[in-house]
């Protein structure tokens, strides 16, 4: 190599030197603008979301179960309903497939009789069965609530936090209702008002808990409650009574999930090992970091912190605008896909997360499957009146809840079978296809009320 082959080896290494460092100074200044900008806007745009957190937590204190709910668990557990071996054979197991078989998915007045062994178990724990009854009327039960200062100061400590329990009470609400069921056919009127007084107790104490897990078991067990006043002709001022604004109930606690899983978006991802669920996060911990995670972390923080404050942001806008619209016009597929299109363009793990505005179906299926529980009330003391099934109602009438359903009334077989049909469902209302109510029927004969 001679020697001007080394003096243009120097003048290029030169320039890729000088290149090196123009290229380094503009990203470490570019990070370092991003880190103060970024920082800056996280503090001005969190403002609204943080006071959202001390409203909740406000909102929501911590607390244990009260004296009257550790007194139902006991009682619960004395009934000893669940075989953990064998949960084929258990009484839980029993219960459920006649409640689903004969009164949940058999949409017509008749029932097969309750089998021999659930009546002896009705029997037998009866005194245990009254005290439940007893304690639901006369004291207010509260659930336990967990610290939810610890979801926006350590989400992942809180993630891993157990959920208080409520689905235990969708088993003994069936017991209570199908005590009822055999009540009412005995003609224990009052009985069966007590018993449905303590059921609607328990959904009360599950409203008043906070949790999405909470407000669907309560809408699980208000679908159990509509199901059994269908198979009875109770006056039709008792669904009445058991109407409740869920939507507005229930919206809490999907503001609640949406602040949570925002909080937990806004601690970048190689500070947690684990998979994030819908409900829970299990597996989830701490690790410690490697070198170069650390050197990265301050300028991943404003990004995550952003992308929490977005999905928040964006998620409140869409529910504000889902309670101001018609029930008519409530499509969760769409609400899906329009909330994800919302996001900002930048914010990548805000669509990736679960959409809980979905779940509004829920609160909205209720509210229909109320109004029809009404019209076939309505229909059988109309039949019951006259002694004839009313012929004045064989038309459509439409939904005073949803602009495009109508109920058909149909009289059949001599005039001594009236069917109940809905007419245009909406999709979200007809979920599981054979089970969801779009039709039910009576005859004449079996509305009589028991003596």
């Amino acid at each position: 190599m001679n020697s001007t082959d080394i003096i243009q080896q120097r003048v290029k290494q030169k320039k890729q030197k000088k290149f090196l460092l123009v290229a380094n100074g503009i990203i470490t200044s570019i990070l370092i603008v991003w880190l103060a900008i970024g920082n800056l806007l996280v503090v001005y745009l969190e403002q609204p979301m943080l006071k959202a957190q001390t409203d909740l937590v406000q909102k929501y204190p911590s607390r244990e179960d009260n004296t009257a709910l550790v007194k139902l668990r006991e009682l619960d557990r004395k009934l000893e309903h669940y075989n953990k071996l064998e949960p084929q054979k258990s009484i839980d197991y029993l219960f459920r497939d006649y409640y689903s078989s004969e009164i949940l998915e058999n949409h017509s007045n008749q029932t097969n009789n309750l089998p021999q062994d659930l009546k002896n178990y009705l029997d037998f724990h009866s005194t245990i069965i009254n005290e439940i009854i007893t304690l639901l009327k006369n004291e207010p039960l509260k659930f336990e609530r967990i610290d939810l200062s610890k979801a926006f100061t350590d989400p992942v400590e809180f993630a891993n936090t157990p959920v208080p329990s409520s689905l235990d009470f969708v088993d003994l609400q069936r017991i209570l209702l199908i005590d009822a069921l055999q009540q009412y056919q005995s003609g224990q009127t009052q009985k069966v008002f007590d018993i449905l007084t303590a059921s609607w107790n328990i959904n009360l104490a599950l409203r008043q808990q906070g949790s999405l897990i909470a407000g669907l078991v309560d809408l699980i067990l208000y679908r159990d409650q509509l199901a059994f006043l269908r198979k009875t002709s109770l006056p039709i001022e008792v669904p009445q009574l058991a109407k409740s604004n869920h939507k507005k109930s229930f919206i809490p606690s999907i503001e609640l999930e949406i602040i949570i899983t925002a909080n937990l978006m806004q601690i970048p991802s190689n500070e947690i090992e684990g998979q994030i669920s819908s409900y829970a996060i299990e597996g989830m911990k701490k690790r410690s970091p490697s070198l170069i995670e650390r050197l990265l972390l301050p300028f991943q923080i404003p990004y995550f912190k952003l992308s929490g404050i977005d999905y928040w942001t964006k998620n409140m806008q869409m529910l504000e605008k889902v309670q101001n619209q018609d029930i008519s016009s409530f499509d969760p597929e769409a609400l899906h896909k329009e909330t994800k299109a919302f996001f900002a363009w930048w914010n990548v793990s805000g669509r990736s997360q679960e959409i809980r505005l979905e779940q509004l179906r829920n609160p909205y299926k209720r509210l229909l499957e109320w109004e029809f529980t009404q019209k076939i009330l309505q229909a059988k003391a109309e039949a019951l009146k006259t002694g004839k099934l009313p012929s004045m109602l064989q038309n459509r009438e439409p939904s005073s809840i949803l602009k495009t359903l109508q109920y058909d009334y149909q009289v059949t077989d001599n005039s001594q079978k009236m069917t109940l049909q809905m007419r245009n469902p909406p999709k979200w209302y007809v979920f599981y296809n054979g089970v969801d109510l779009v039709t039910y029927s009576f005859t004449l004969n079996s509305i009589q009320p028991p003596k």
